[in-house]
Order: C-alpha cells, then sequence, then structure tokens
C-alpha cells in the first residue's frame, strides 16, 4: 500500500462538495465536516501496515489537510466564514498558516529515506489538484508550476516506467470499463461519474499512481 491509500476516501470526497457547491446545490455544514473527519480517522491506521512511521502519515496527512480547507475556503461555499473559523488544520495541527508550512514540509523531504517518496507522492497528489497555498497569485503560478514540476522529477527518479507522449493511457479509451469490483480492490469508494470529471480525473489518477506511474496525474492535470 501507498500512504495515498490513507486519503483518498477523504480527498474523493471533498471533490464531490465542491462540485456540488459549484452547481449551487445545499451542503450542510455539519454533515460535511463530520464526513471529512471520519474518512480522515477511518483509515488512519493504514500507514502500519505499509510500514511507514506515525511521522510520515503525520507529514502526508498535513498536506491533505491544507489541501481540504483551501479548496472549501476556495468553493464559494456558504458556510466558508463558518469553516474558516474551525479550520481543519487548527484542529489537527494548531497552526493558520497551512499555504505557507505545506511548502516548507515538502521542502524538508528527502532522497534517502524511501518513505519520504510517499510522503512526496500525497503532496505531489495535492498540488496536482489545485492546491496553491501560499502562490496563490496570479504573479506566482510560474514559481507553483516550477515547484510541481520539480516535486514531480523527484518522483520519477528511479522509476521503471514512464509515460510516452503518445500513450493510449493518456485518453479514458486507453483504459479498460471501471467496475465497481476494480474500485473495490484498490480501495476507492465507487464514485457515480455525476459529481464532474475531476473526480473521474482523480480515480484514474489514483489507480496509476498505485502502479507506480507517476506521471500520469501530471499529463491528466495538463488537459483539465
Amino acid at each position: 500500500m501507498h500512504l495515498i491509500d490513507c486519503f483518498i476516501d477523504a480527498l474523493v470526497f471533498v471533490r464531490q462538495q465542491v462540485e456540488l457547491i459549484k452547481q449551487k446545490q445545499h451542503i450542510e455544514f455539519e454533515s460535511t465536516r463530520l464526513n471529512i473527519e471520519k474518512y480522515l480517522a477511518e483509515k488512519a491506521s493504514l500507514y502500519i501496515e505499509g510500514g511507514y512511521q506515525e511521522e510520515h502519515y503525520d507529514q502526508a496527512r498535513f498536506a491533505v489537510v491544507a489541501f481540504i480547507d483551501e479548496s472549501i475556503l476556495g468553493s464559494g461555499w456558504q458556510h466558508s466564514r463558518e469553516w474558516s473559523g474551525d479550520l481543519l488544520q487548527k484542529s489537527y495541527y494548531s497552526t493558520a498558516n497551512a499555504g505557507v508550512e505545506f511548502f516548507d514540509r515538502l521542502a524538508s523531504l528527502n532522497m534517502i529515506d524511501p518513505a519520504h517518496r510517499d510522503v512526496r507522492e500525497v503532496y505531489y497528489y495535492c498540488l496536482s489538484m489545485g492546491f496553491t497555498g501560499r502562490y496563490f497569485d496570479s504573479s506566482q503560478k510560474q514559481q507553483l508550476e516550477r515547484i510541481k514540476q520539480d516535486t514531480f522529477q523527484l518522483l520519477m527518479a528511479g522509476q521503471p516506467h514512464q509515460l510516452q507522449e503518445n500513450s493510449t493511457l493518456l485518453m479514458p479509451s486507453g483504459y479498460p470499463p471501471v467496475t465497481s469490483q476494480t474500485l473495490k480492490s484498490r480501495r476507492i469508494q465507487r464514485t457515480p461519474f455525476i459529481y464532474g470529471g475531476s473526480i473521474l480525473v482523480l480515480i484514474i489518477a489514483y489507480v496509476a499512481m498505485k502502479l507506480d506511474i507517476v506521471g500520469l496525474a501530471n499529463h491528466l492535470v495538463s488537459l483539465i
């Protein structure tokens, strides 16, 4: 297993909620908050099965929590102000500065500890799904892209498989049908496609990452 397995359900759920908010659907604050915390807690002990230490899980969860807070606050949700008063990052890490600390923590990861690769993988997921943190201004877009590419290159270092530019995996038709059994085997909840392409992108990227094809997320996100 990878560290990302601990968080995939929470990430998918948050993307679903953001899509619904953008569709002007009514989303309750309390149930949303409880579900997010439930998904984070349900697989919190999976890291032990993967041979990771608690510090590795904690580092990876920080990225996910920062991403969730930013996604919720930037969604235009009517409860955004209420969320800002009860940030996940505040609850889990006693900070309100995750947009800065995210990149500091990412920079602190090394190439010596093999587990740090999987921690970096979680950070790359969050960056690929749109996390900006302190690089939120349009004038800082190039800096953010450089960080994303550097993270991608570090993940690709030593990988046995790399995607070719013309790979059929870049198109949905290049994949076999996604069945409930397939998703169950990947420990992902079956997600209806009505929540939009971003959820499908996340699921496809997750399946590919489980096969250590790290570059797929980079290519897919660039097509959104």
